[in-house]
């Protein structure tokens, strides 16, 4: 037969240490018995799981594996320096993909109009149809010094309109100063028999 005196040391609040003794157990009819386990099956598992544990770990192996973590030291979280902001990696590959779609959509509408533009200088003659990747590198890399050179280029350069004939244009005849169209002035210095 054994007697057991515990003496344990307790620390107060008030910052004191503070010591029970415990009595010795009465001879002849100590007995320890097993008792049932006070965690419960869902709460074992649950702290199994989320502790990253085999699933045949015991209370001890939980407690063991909790404690280990409470006294991990902890790293300090880290501020991200001023004008940056902290973006969930999700988020950040679907800001960039719709940035990538922005950027090709803008390069579309660019093209668009410079296509635009080529194709109103070319309709008003202002250069031949050989030139116009020339012209598009110009205002695809620079659009306001293309535009500027577009607009510079003297119109009906390379004809796209009727010359010569078929025109009424205003001249002024030298003898009496009237203005007449050009078609007309014809018949005047060359007057229809009769008139």
């Amino acid at each position: 037969m054994f007697h057991i005196n515990l003496e344990l040391n307790i620390p107060d609040h008030g910052g004191a240490q503070v010591f029970a003794r415990l009595p010795a157990a009465e001879p002849g009819g100590t007995t320890i018995e097993e008792k049932e386990s006070v965690v419960s099956d869902a709460l074992l598992k649950s702290l199994v799981d989320r502790l990253g544990l085999p699933a045949d770990t015991t209370e001890t192996g939980v407690l063991d594996a909790v404690e280990d973590a409470l006294t991990r030291p902890v790293a300090k979280a880290v501020e991200p320096p001023e004008g940056t902001v902290l973006v969930d990696a999700a988020q950040w590959d679907s800001l960039k993909s719709q940035a990538a779609q922005g950027v090709e959509a803008m390069a579309r509408l660019r093209e668009s109009a410079v296509e635009a533009a080529l194709d109103k200088a070319m309709g008003e003659g202002r250069f031949a149809p050989v030139s116009r990747e020339h012209y598009k590198a110009v205002l695809m890399s620079n659009p306001e010094i293309g535009e500027a050179l577009l607009e510079s280029l003297a119109p009906n350069t390379i004809p796209v309109q009727e010359i010569g004939y078929g025109q009424a244009e205003a001249v002024v005849d030298p003898k009496d100063g009237e203005t007449t169209e050009s078609g007309l002035a014809y018949d005047k210095f060359y007057p229809k028999e009769g008139e």
